[in-house]
């Protein structure tokens, strides 16, 4: 595992990761204050407040800080448009996906064959004529303004028609096709803010490549790896660090532990405490005695 420290400037956050980390506990405004620091990582703007105090958000592995221009920053949520992804906005997924696979060699035949035709067109009506056309080649971003995506499987559907899972799990493939292709980012740093993960997603998160997950959520599940949660309550554990929570615990209570005891209780704490619940109202009020 690699140690990773997160600052905003003012505050800093540390813990061991392997390749997921998950975020949990009841502590929502620390929760907020980690994800801020991530989001201000990737802001190229430096507020009046920032430059007065000095404060600059910064990300370490190991205790060795990463250039954030060769990182590369996604984002994922359940606030995901497609509608508006598909305008090709500067942060769009589907943009930075389609033109990855515009230039993908396997077309670039047809490609060819659409810059001849641009230059005839382009000469065709320059023929004769004070007002020329100059035809200065065309690639991914160029083709994609003459062409408007769409997401389909049977039918052509938007954001309103996905389910919770199909809408973060399309977030996830666009943005693991688009890690694969660009493998001149020395990092890709995913940053997850999902309320409720299921099974079936933490399984996809544990198959991304080349890439460090961090999710925001408010439960765990059985699959996801004590190791990889960081418990965000009045204090802060690594649930990596067990040899930290130790002597913590010694310091605070004098009371001493095996590491591997200590493990074991920490594991069945956490897993009783954010296990995923339902809540039966109808069935709670009916076995409830009125006073």
């Amino acid at each position: 595992m690699n140690k990773m420290t997160v600052s905003d400037g003012m505050r800093k956050w540390e813990f061991l990761i392997d390749r997921v980390k998950f975020i949990v506990g009841s502590n929502q405004k620390e929760r907020h204050q980690i994800h801020q620091a991530l989001r201000l990582l990737q802001s190229k703007s430096e507020s009046e407040w920032r430059k007065e105090t000095h404060s600059e958000a910064s990300l370490l592995i190991d205790d060795e800080q990463l250039a954030l221009k060769k990182v590369n920053f996604f984002e994922v949520n359940l606030n995901f448009s497609i509608v508006e992804d598909c305008k090709m906005t500067a942060k769009s997924l589907i943009q930075r996906y389609l033109e990855i696979k515009l230039g993908n060699s396997e077309i670039q035949e047809t490609v060819n064959t659409l810059e001849i035709l641009f230059q005839a067109l382009a000469e065709e009506v320059s023929d004769e004529d004070v007002i020329k056309l100059i035809f200065d080649g065309i690639n991914g971003r160029s083709l994609l303004k003459l062409m408007k995506p769409y997401y389909i499987e049977e039918y052509q559907k938007d954001e309103f028609d996905l389910t919770y899972d199909e809408l973060i799990l399309l977030q996830l493939k666009l943005i693991q096709y688009i890690i694969d292709a660009e493998v001149s980012k020395e990092k890709n740093l995913v940053i997850m803010q999902i309320p409720m993960l299921t099974e079936s997603l933490v399984e996809r998160i544990y198959k991304m490549n080349h890439c460090l997950v961090i999710a925001f959520t408010d439960e765990i599940t059985e699959n996801m790896h004590m190791d990889d949660l960081y418990i965000v309550e009045q204090d802060k554990v690594d649930a990596a660090d067990v040899e930290s929570l130790f002597y913590e615990i010694e310091n605070k209570t004098g009371r001493l532990y095996s590491l591997e005891e200590l493990k074991t209780i920490m594991e069945k704490c956490i897993r009783e405490q954010y296990a995923q619940r339902t809540f039966d109202l109808i069935h709670t009020i009916t076995h409830t005695s009125s006073e």
